[in-house]
């Protein structure tokens, strides 16, 4: 109340000027975590909405007549003015919408289980989708050395208590420079050479060796052009860069530190599964590994082999996944209150009026959106704990009742009538998260959630054979693996592959925005949808 009477004091006096409110922005209890936040958006906001201002004029010069849409950190989009108001929700929204693509890309090819690896030029970025959806949290920590949603890795940046899809990241990406540091180790990242002046192979004037450049020495990627010609590359600045900072230094030939550094990229993106996925109580061999990103396909099957997944899986279209996702995403909006309850028998009257004031809230957003009611679907969720804990987790509400009115406050009060099951459903999901149930035990209600989704029609983008590409054999180059050596490797065009027929690694498969590695026991097939599917060396 005395946030909203100030607010109230600086719009009359300072009218236009941007303001920031936490019960606004996070209407959630805890002091720290609404002022982180507010602070980030206070900082944005300026320089969010004007940019988003020109963009809406510059297309509405050039003659687009329909609503600017942008991305958001919970994997759906909102209305350019929407997201002006809001900007920290559009933090990692990139990343958000390269999962959204991955989850389309796990469905085709039958995986409801799937890690996403989205590996660019500066960093990496994992998630989780588990059967067939994508995994959100509530909130995120930014500028560390991992950015992650997770509470076990905390102190090292900003908490943002956003919605946000469930996304760890790392430094380590084609552009991440390797470096001998001053106790004689290698290391590889976080310091990246970006796209611009990018790898040393680039010939743009950076000299310090990459993981794309290391990957070149090796063979993986093509010497003399990637991207389809449109970018060309060097292997011999390559080999420079490598030698001078790493091989020479470390007494090593000039192949075994390129693997190396190939290597501690691995490791390093390993990181990032094992924070989405072992920190979180599921064994990644549970799953299969959905690839994407420039430089994921390259990586992925080396990484599947060491945490002892069976399957990738690489879009048809991997480097420009995040793109696509875009287009694919549902419009969505999420909305949260803090009531503190006792989950006993006496509080549905009460989980019934704080949904029901987000319930209207969402119906306020649908109008604003210009969504019909029909069109859309609204998700439930109460944040939970033991009495005692200090930190909540999520807990899904079943879907609305066949023959119930969510307009109606009596609809929303029977969903939430039997108790005994929302305390079993607490208790399940704290056992599938934690590892153990208290069912003797008080449960405490902190949050009401609830998530406003108007999906959106999927694409099916065709793949675009290349030139001449069919029918051709493959040309071979000497490609280096480890405890192999030097192997003359096939090199296919991805347009080339014979649906569903099997090839046996090693192979790169080339395509205009990704090269995909398939390591000698591994074996790669295509299938009718343009994915390809890696099957990793398992007992």
């Amino acid at each position: 109340v005395h946030e909203q009477q100030a607010a109230a004091l600086v719009r009359e006096r300072l009218p236009g000027v941007p303001l920031s409110i936490s019960s606004e922005i996070l209407p959630q209890w805890r002091e720290y975590a609404r002022t982180s936040p507010t602070v980030a958006a206070a900082h944005v906001k300026p320089v969010m909405a004007q940019s988003l201002q020109r963009l809406d004029s510059c297309l509405a010069e050039r003659g687009y007549a329909h609503e600017l849409l942008i991305m958001k950190s919970n994997g759906g989009v909102t209305r350019a003015s929407s997201a002006s108001s809001a900007p920290i929700e559009t933090y990692l929204s990139g990343p958000a919408a390269g999962v959204v693509a991955a989850l389309q890309a796990s469905l085709d090819a039958g995986q409801r289980n799937v890690i996403t690896l989205d590996m660019g030029g500066t960093t990496t970025k994992a998630s989780i989708i588990e059967n067939g959806e994508v995994l959100r949290a509530r909130d995120y920590e930014v500028g560390g050395p991992v950015s992650v949603s997770s509470r076990l890795v905390r102190g090292g940046g900003y908490l943002l208590r956003i919605p946000v899809i469930d996304i760890s990241e790392v430094g380590a990406g084609g552009g991440s420079i390797a470096a001998i540091d001053s106790g004689g180790a290698l290391r590889v990242g976080p310091r990246s050479a970006g796209a611009s002046p990018g790898p040393a192979c680039y010939g743009r004037g950076n000299t310090d060796p990459t993981v794309t450049d290391a990957n070149l020495v090796l063979g993986f990627l093509h010497d003399g052009s990637l991207a389809g010609g449109a970018l060309t590359v060097d292997r011999t600045l390559a080999e420079n860069a490598v030698d001078k900072v790493v091989a020479g230094p470390a007494g090593m030939s000039l192949l075994d530190a390129a693997h190396g550094v190939h290597t501690i990229a691995n490791s390093n993106m390993v990181r990032a599964i094992k924070t989405v996925s072992v920190e979180r109580g599921r064994d990644p061999r549970d799953f299969a590994l959905v690839a994407f990103g420039g430089a994921g396909p390259l990586h992925a099957a080396e990484i599947a082999e060491q945490m002892g997944i069976r399957q990738v899986i690489v879009p048809a279209h991997p480097g420009l996944a995040s793109a696509l996702g875009l287009l694919e995403a549902d419009a969505r909006a999420d909305f949260s209150l803090t009531q503190v309850t006792a989950l006993s028998a006496h509080a549905q009257s009460a989980l019934t009026r704080g949904f029901s004031t987000l319930y209207d809230q969402a119906m306020q957003w649908l109008a604003e959106e210009g969504i019909d009611l029909p069109n859309a679907r609204i998700e439930w969720q109460l944040d939970a704990r033991y009495l005692g804990q200090s930190f909540e987790i999520g807990v899904p509400l079943p879907s609305f009742p066949p023959d119930g009115d969510m307009r109606h406050p009596a609809s929303r009060a029977a969903m939430l009538a039997d108790i005994p099951a929302l305390a079993e459903s607490f208790h399940a999901r704290h056992e599938h998260l934690n590892g153990y149930a208290s069912r003797d035990h008080g449960i405490e209600v902190v949050t009401l959630r609830l998530a406003a989704v108007a999906p959106q029609i999927a694409l099916a983008p065709e793949s675009t054979p290349a030139a001449n590409a069919k029918g051709q054999a493959p040309m071979t180059r000497d490609v280096w693996f480890a405890n192999q050596g030097s192997v003359e490797t096939p090199i296919f065009h991805r347009d080339a592959l014979s649906p569903r027929r099997p090839l046996s690694g090693p192979a790169v498969v080339r395509q205009m925005d990704a090269t995909t590695l398939v390591p000698p026991g591994h074996t790669l097939r295509a299938e009718p949808g343009g994915h390809l599917i890696i099957e990793t060396p398992h007992d």
